[in-house]
């Protein structure tokens, strides 16, 4: 009888398959299958936003990728480069070897 982490393994595999979810994204100079979600953070209660200054908004998205395709987990401060642009880890998290990074970068 299969266990339980034997499906979610499997739930893994299909979350982040490119002929379901997941786009090859580039997460410091090395493609990998990811998602990239940008609405996730509007969905969910936030604290207070920051607005640095005048003419200066934040991007916040959400990454999530296998902790096996990147080797190590960010930590919060740490510089990510995803797809060419550079962001600031803002929480990363990991359940399942799925990482939950969300990012954040000034935006002129």
């Amino acid at each position: 009888m299969p266990k339980l982490k034997d499906y979610l393994t499997s739930d893994i595999q299909t979350f982040l398959n490119q002929n379901e979810f997941a786009e090859i994204h580039n997460v410091n100079n090395v493609d990998v299958p990811a998602i990239v979600d940008k609405n996730v953070l509007k969905e969910r209660p936030s604290g207070e936003r920051a607005f640095p200054g005048d003419g200066i908004y934040t991007e916040e998205l959400v990454l999530f990728v296998k902790l096996s395709d990147i080797g190590y987990q960010p930590v919060i401060g740490e510089s990510l480069k995803l797809d060419g642009e550079l962001f600031l880890v803002k929480d990363s998290s990991e359940e399942g070897g799925i990482l939950e990074i969300t990012l954040e970068a000034n935006m002129t």
